[in-house]
């Protein structure tokens, strides 16, 4: 029994049991199960413990206030035993067997020290969606590159297994809500020779709503966090270019959520972030923002479109 799973949780009765479950088909590969119970009061903790009996996953209960999923998994990366490491989250699933998949692979490899697996994307309105990691190479600064400028498809907590001694120092950003963990695997995939595999380990399930409303709560606040972590990632040996590019992409998204939510005068303020980048100046998608955003703002100088968010507040009172 070689594998460590930390899970963090807030507030993840509903789900904590079936993610639990889903590890018991591979339960004698887990030397130890961390629950990094982060201030739940829906009763998370008991949950997990009498799912864990059922299953006979072997289950141990952190609990605090951490703050952040980012802070959580760290107390669980400090308090684990195992030879390998696999991060999950309290509301997805590994696909019967992906456990075992990404331990069989990683293993039979005499080079690699992670492994990373195709992911199953659910969401409400959408179709499932399979996403498949692309092989990677040995130049292991260009394949954490190559992740921060969206030429592999992002990483999904869940479908990595690797060995625990090679992430010794390195933690999730705490401050952080969004991209937390692409500065995390930017990390490991720059320090450490990694194997892709194309059949699915991992169910992964997004909330979008919940994800929207990241970028838009303190919006300047989220990409200054950002910009900060990603400069971070110089020490690994990640050229600017494309720490800046990551940035300037980050302030697209934020901008283009901040559009959806009518918040027209912070999203013009974010595009100009994005805007500093040669590769999104005068874009065809940045052009596109300006127009909704300059369209936006004319029809609230006259009493129409509000923010959504004003919409809700008023609503609620």
């Amino acid at each position: 029994m070689t594998i460590s799973v930390v899970i963090p949780a807030r507030n993840a009765a509903r789900t904590i049991g079936r993610t639990l479950e889903s590890l018991a088909r591979d339960r004698q590969l887990i030397c130890e199960t961390i629950l990094v119970d982060d201030g739940s009061d829906d009763g998370t903790g008991r949950v997990a413990v009498e799912a864990a009996r059922g299953t006979g996953v072997p289950l141990r209960v952190i609990a605090g206030r951490f703050g952040s999923a980012g802070a959580a998994r760290n107390a669980g990366l400090a308090a684990l035993k195992g030879r390998h490491v696999l991060l999950l989250d309290a509301d997805d699933e590994m696909v019967p067997g992906g456990l075992r998949r990404l331990w069989s692979t990683l293993n039979a490899d005499t080079v690699a020290r992670m492994a990373v697996g195709a992911s199953v994307r659910r969401t409400a309105r959408r179709p499932d969606k399979i996403k498949r990691p692309v092989p990677f190479g040995s130049d292991l600064r260009q394949n954490a590159q190559d992740y921060l400028l969206n030429k592999r498809l992002p990483i999904a907590v869940g479908s990595a297994l690797f060995i625990a001694e090679d992430g010794d120092g390195l933690r999730f950003p705490e401050s952080i809500g969004l991209d937390e963990d692409t500065c995390y695997w930017a990390a490991l995939l720059a320090r450490l020779p990694t194997v892709a595999i194309s059949e699915p380990v991992l169910f992964y399930y997004l909330d979008e709503d919940r994800m929207n409303e990241r970028f838009v709560t303190e919006p300047r606040k989220l990409l200054t966090g950002i910009a900060r972590e990603m400069n971070r990632l110089g020490a690994f040996g990640i050229d600017k270019a494309a720490l800046q590019w990551r940035k300037a992409w980050v302030a697209l998204r934020i901008a283009r959520q901040l559009i959806m939510y009518k918040e027209y005068r912070e999203a013009a303020y974010i595009l100009r972030m994005a805007e500093a980048h040669a590769d999104f100046r005068g874009s065809w998608k940045v052009n596109q923002y300006k127009t909704r955003i300059a369209a936006g703002l004319g029809l609230q100088s006259i009493g129409l479109r509000p923010p959504d968010r004003a919409r809700k507040a008023g609503a609620s009172k």
